[in-house]
């Protein structure tokens, strides 16, 4: 298991452990099952999702804090309705988080301006 999974999965246990949970959660469409594999490379993969309060949350795990991440959210924001295992939850309301473990001012900053939460998380 990786830092990141232990510190995600730590988190998740502490303040979520009630609510419908996914992880390793592939977002957007495959064009059908037997090129799921081929196309493997190409999908789009959140850390994790879970709902609450009828809110879609979307998680990206990292131990330090990136704007890769904040692209990653955005591109799982828009790719999330299009999934067809949560078309139950399309029309939800979505929460991006970036968990991580230190503080990054500039990081903040262009999540803010993003919609995005970041939450700093120490497994101890």
């Amino acid at each position: 298991m990786t830092n990141e999974t232990q510190l995600q999965n730590s988190w998740l246990w502490q303040f979520h452990r009630n609510s419908p949970t996914w992880k390793k959660v592939r977002l957007g469409q495959v064009s059908n099952q037997s090129d799921a594999a081929i196309q493997k490379v190409l999908l789009r993969f959140a850390d994790a999702i879970f709902v609450e309060e009828n809110i879609v949350h979307i998680v990206e795990t990292k131990i330090n804090p990136s704007a890769d991440a904040i692209g990653q959210l955005l591109l799982y924001e828009r790719l999330f309705p299009e999934t067809p295992e949560f078309s139950a939850y399309k029309d939800f309301p979505i929460r991006k988080i970036m968990l991580t473990t230190r503080e990054d001012d500039a990081i903040r900053k262009l999540a803010e301006e993003n919609g995005i939460e970041l939450i700093i998380y120490s497994l101890t």
